[in-house]
């Protein structure tokens, strides 16, 4: 088992930025590391089978790597499970590098070592890691989700500011999209003595992993998710992405965002009535 790559200098910050949001999610985080033919590799954040929050990032190899070699009996494919802040601290360490590689090794355990190039030193980072099995990384897998139209969500940052204000009263949240031609997202909250609901209207709507506009959205879809879920996912705004969607399903609500060479999918159970 083997892999080494080099780390794309300029590229770091958004990495390490990336590393840091996954965090409000869970500490720890699984790498999927992918065959050399395949475009992105994976990394993973996924709460205990209670909490149900999960993400997954995909992150665009030729973006953020160079020189990427990898070797392993399971298909040219290493799974690591590590601590995230590990893992970023490393990564904001090579910052201001001249060069970093990133490899694979095994010392008193597993490990990711960076080998960081300064114009007057050279560094030597271990984030421990634990391989996974062929077994967990199926296990890993993004699910399977019918055809679904949903909204492209702007703007983003108000969203998650708003959605931190809901949340002070009570913890589901109702977020219902109602269309004709364009689609208007409702976020409703209420506890024993209040009632708030609030609404964006003439928002675009698209079908998944699209953004052509179709009529074929439901008149009416809703769903309740626990509000801190909501606003771990939303926290994501902070990196200030190209475009966010969100799609409605039976049992979870989808909130899609694309950056530069990264896009993140965020999977909130739906809480069910």
């Amino acid at each position: 088992m083997k892999f080494r790559t080099l780390l794309v200098v300029n590229r770091v910050v958004v990495l390490a930025r990336i590393l840091s949001v996954l965090q409000k999610v869970d500490k720890t985080a699984f790498l999927i590391l992918c065959p050399e033919a395949e475009e992105e590799i994976r990394l993973v954040t996924k709460a205990d089978a209670l909490n149900g929050l999960y993400s997954t990032a995909l992150i665009k190899k030729y973006e953020f790597f160079e020189d990427y070699r990898i070797e392993s009996k399971y298909h040219n494919l290493i799974g690591l499970e590590f601590q995230l802040s590990a893992f970023e601290d490393a990564i904001r360490a090579s910052s201001n590098a001249a060069g970093v590689i990133m490899k694979l090794s095994k010392k008193e355990q597993a490990c990711i070592t960076f080998h960081i190039q300064t114009l007057t030193s050279n560094i030597i980072q271990d984030v421990p890691v634990r391989v996974i099995t062929p077994a967990q990384i199926e296990e890993l897998a993004e699910p399977s989700l019918p055809p679904c139209s949903g909204v492209v969500l702007s703007p983003l940052q108000k969203i998650a500011i708003l959605i931190e204000k809901f949340r002070h009263v009570s913890q589901p949240i109702q977020i219902t999209i109602r269309s004709s031609n364009s689609a208007d997202l409702y976020f409703k909250c209420q506890s024993e003595t209040l009632e708030v609901e609030t609404c964006i209207k003439g928002l675009k709507i698209v079908t998944l992993n699209s953004e052509e506009s179709t009529s074929q959205i439901e008149q009416s879809t809703n769903a309740s998710v626990d509000g801190r879920h909501l606003s771990k996912a939303l926290f994501a705004a902070c990196l200030i992405p190209q475009r966010a969607f969100c799609f409605i399903f039976s049992n979870l609500l989808l909130l899609h965002i694309e950056l530069s060479g990264v896009d993140i999918s965020y999977y909130i159970p739906v809480i069910l009535q």
